[in-house]
């Protein structure tokens, strides 16, 4: 599994994060290895719509491999409504992209002063 670039937009730093080898054989699926990674952020005190609270956009081992339904990703996070786990799925180009790029998923906290670009 390629790394994860976790973006910090209040600052704009950025920190290259590898996956455990374990962690992806015990979750093999996206949203799995989301709640993963993301399990130790996620505090009951949290507020969801801080600046603190991280939105995970990660791809799984199989995306964009030759095979049915590869081109999807998962958007995880905590849930504004409910204040519990959130993530949605989605299909199209933007899954394999990342993976092109060099990534497996981006995880994104902070909040910027203006609009800003990601360039991978």
């Amino acid at each position: 599994m390629q790394p994860i670039l976790k973006i910090d937009l209040t600052t704009g730093a950025t920190e290259v994060i590898v996956i455990p080898k374990e962690w992806v054989k015990d979750f093999l699926v996206g949203a799995l290895l989301a709640a993963r990674i993301l399990y130790p952020s996620l505090t009951p005190e949290l507020d969801a719509l801080s600046p603190e609270a991280p939105l995970l956009f990660l791809t799984g081992p199989m995306t964009g491999t030759s095979g049915p339904t590869t081109g999807r990703f998962v958007i995880c996070g905590k849930g504004p409504a409910t204040g519990l786990w959130a993530e949605s799925n989605i299909g199209g180009f933007w899954g394999p992209e990342l993976r092109k790029a060099g990534y497996d998923g981006l995880w994104v906290t902070g909040k910027a002063p203006e609009p800003v670009y990601l360039w991978l």
